[in-house]
């Protein structure tokens, strides 16, 4: 028996849609409920990694380029830490670096989870 007629009889295009559509739900924050504020602990587990792993890559941010950065550069540093943390997780979390890029409100409501600062306090 063909290979392609193997995975056609075994529906794997269906399958794998459905694996897309998944991984891309995984992508999705969480808010608390009544409310447009994301909290870690309500995260699916993905997002939850590369937020705590952007910790460690703002920390060195911090120490390594610029110890008292402004507004504009700390959003930056955010920004950076939080695609970078992504990118650590590819392919898994390539929806996730996706939103990031592309999104400016999914990075808008994860920055106050990084840091106090908050994306309307200042500009990109």
């Amino acid at each position: 028996m063909c290979l392609l007629t193997l995975l056609t009889v075994c529906n794997v295009p269906d399958q794998l849609q459905v694996m897309e559509k998944e991984a891309e739900k995984e992508a999705d924050l969480v808010f608390l409920p009544g409310s447009n504020k994301v909290m870690l602990t309500l995260q699916h587990a993905l997002v939850r990694v590369v937020i705590q792993d952007s910790f460690e890559i703002l920390r060195a941010s911090l120490m390594f380029t610029n110890a008292f950065p402004d507004c504009s550069l700390t959003v930056e540093f955010v920004k950076d830490a939080l695609v970078r943390s992504a990118l650590n997780h590819a392919p898994g979390a390539r929806y996730i670096y996706h939103r990031l890029l592309y999104k400016d409100n999914y990075l808008s409501k994860l920055i106050p989870v990084v840091s106090r600062m908050n994306i309307h306090d200042c500009s990109i």
